[in-house]
């Protein structure tokens, strides 16, 4: 076999295990991981199940996978935007503005990655919940080096920057949760420079310049 037909092979292969990992995701959002069989993936993505096992050994490697290597890539894609050099208001600005549309561009995944840090539905194994909250714990510390500095240099007040993480990561997060209930409320998506606006001035009218 030449290396051209190799290559053909392998990329019929990773676009069958994306087209899985697509079903999955659909379903998993929309009914959650126990109402939700390894058939109904199969018929979703159009496959024998027989062919899903070739990919994952159990739904549950399945349902993990999708966190471990998609939203691990959304969360790390948001890391490198927040971990370039620059002005503190400007990196939280690239933060949110990229933050955002990625969600917009992956809402199925992003409303399962939800459901699962926030326990809105159920906890399949301690094991990837562990594994999840790593991730986010890799995010959160990246943003409290921020806030950190933000404070050393005057952008914020002198306060804790564990406590400006968690009403930054808070406003952004329930926005989220609200689009996510209702899409077509928010046709545009989050509205991320409303988040900053309210994150850098509060919602007092005495705020505004």
């Amino acid at each position: 076999m030449s290396p051209e037909e190799i290559s053909r092979k392998e990329r019929r292969r990773l676009e069958d295990r994306n087209c899985i990992l697509d079903a999955a995701i659909q379903l998993f959002s929309l009914k959650g991981y126990h109402n939700v069989s390894m058939n109904e993936i199969a018929a979703k993505a159009d496959f024998a199940v027989g062919t899903l096992y070739k990919f994952f050994k159990t739904k549950e490697d399945l349902y993990e996978t999708i966190f471990v290597e998609m939203a691990h890539k959304i969360i790390s894609d948001s890391l490198e935007v927040i971990s370039q050099p620059g002005e503190v208001l400007t990196l939280l600005y690239n933060h949110l503005k990229f933050a955002s549309i990625a969600l917009k561009e992956n809402q199925n995944l992003i409303r399962l990655y939800f459901v699962e840090v926030h326990n809105l539905i159920c906890n399949v194994s301690s094991c990837l919940n562990s594994t999840i909250l790593e991730i986010k714990a890799k995010s959160q510390e990246k943003e409290i080096e921020v806030m950190k500095r933000g404070i050393e240099e005057g952008v914020f007040r002198d306060v804790s920057p564990e406590i400006l993480q968690i009403t930054y990561t808070g406003l952004f997060e329930a926005f989220v949760l609200a689009w996510i209930a209702n899409p077509e409320k928010y046709p545009e998506g989050i509205d991320y420079e409303t988040i900053l606006d309210l994150f850098l001035n509060g919602a007092s009218v005495k705020n505004e310049k």
